[in-house]
């Protein structure tokens, strides 16, 4: 294909990536329960996988530059998405967020990350220096995205929309006094939003529960929590039973006798600290570094505006998703129901994560071939 290179292809990034996943997968299967296999997490999850992977590698045979004229008709495809979530969508656990398919469940709010990401770099790489005011107009694609996944109401995920807007902002070149401005601006203004949110919430919203008993387990004053506080108790107990090299894959008694809750997808970073012990957790989480710095190198080497943006944007998603989930499993961070990008069991997030994955490959395999 023209101006395409497989020679650059980045096998570490890729690796890393599938290999995250292989952790997910393994603690999927031994954990398995169900009579029918075909009907199971792990056989449902190992079908996304193959799938992602696929997607992945058609996205990084394709030039990431075409995806830049269409950004703005994909961003009025998302609104409309997480609009028809709302009327015609399903609900779990209190959140309205899914279209149901038979025994196939999606969740849209995940696949307009990507969307979201392709339409800010388009917006921002019209010019080579910017100013506060293009940071003000971009809130037009910022705000009616978070408006409407606040109303099904999923708060993780709005903070991760929220994550990446600021991570690209971060990356624009505005002028330091302008960058400094924006900084307390925004601090204070997620500070007054949280507050409002809380409070329109209200005291009996799960959401404010949980940042209720956050602090228990940031200090660790209480691991008893007969409440919205004892995931995160679980989850703790079974990080620290895991000890150096864990009871084995498939043999902790947090996840066996089903203590830990929402083990394949919230907590299964605690499920893997279990099986794997330290050891394990700590590879985990030095795979997904090298997934980071690559990532990063990414956005370095890219020749154009909008391939620089592009993968700043999807470093802001991963960086949040695993800072996030393994933050809430250790009970440093607020637990929000984010999934850990490539482990974590789920057909939207994980094809929303190669989707991204081959985005990535699809800019560095191009990064000596810009032609304009």
């Amino acid at each position: 294909m023209p101006g395409t290179s497989w020679r650059e292809f980045d096998w570490w990034l890729f690796y890393s990536a599938v290999v995250l996943s292989l952790f997910g997968l393994v603690v999927l299967v031994a954990n398995d329960n169900s009579s029918n296999f075909l009907a199971s997490f792990a056989f449902r999850q190992i079908l996304f996988l193959f799938g992602g992977i696929l997607i992945a590698v058609l996205i990084a045979r394709s030039d990431y530059r075409t995806f830049r004229g269409p950004a703005y008709v994909f961003f009025l495809m998302a609104i409309m998405l997480l609009v028809a979530v709302l009327i015609f969508g399903v609900t779990r656990n209190g959140t309205r967020g899914w279209f149901e398919f038979g025994f196939l469940q999606v969740q849209p709010s995940e696949f307009v990350k990507i969307l979201f990401v392709l339409v800010l770099a388009r917006f921002w790489s019209k010019k080579t220096f910017h100013t506060l005011r293009d940071v003000l107009l971009s809130l037009v694609f910022l705000i009616p995205v978070l408006f409407l996944v606040l109303m099904q109401p999923d708060l993780g995920t709005a903070l991760s929309y929220l994550t990446v807007w600021l991570i690209v902002v971060l990356a624009l070149s505005l002028p330091m006094k302008q960058l400094i401005t924006f900084l307390i601006v925004a601090l204070t203004a997620g500070i007054i939003s949280l507050f409002v949110l809380l409070r329109v919430l209200g005291q009996d919203s799960y959401q404010f529960q949980r940042l209720e008993v956050f602090p228990d387990h940031l200090f660790l004053k209480s691991l008893h929590h007969r409440d919205i506080g004892y995931q995160v108790d679980q989850a703790i107990i079974a990080i620290g039973s895991g000890q150096a090299f864990g009871s084995g894959v498939g043999q902790g008694w947090q996840a066996r006798l089903n203590y830990l809750p929402v083990k394949e997808s919230d907590f299964i970073f605690a499920n893997i600290a279990e099986s794997m012990g330290f050891l394990g957790a700590l590879l985990l989480i030095l795979l997904f570094i090298l997934f980071i710095f690559r990532t990063i190198r990414v956005a370095t080497v890219a020749q154009d505006a909008f391939g620089k943006l592009v993968a700043t944007g999807l470093l802001g998603m991963y960086l949040f998703h695993m800072i996030e989930n393994i933050g809430m499993n250790l009970g440093i961070l607020p637990v929000t129901g984010v999934p850990l990008s490539f482990v974590s069991y789920g057909g939207s997030h994980l094809l929303t994560s190669y989707i991204g994955l081959g985005l990535l490959e699809s800019i560095i395999m191009r990064h000596k071939k810009i032609k304009f």
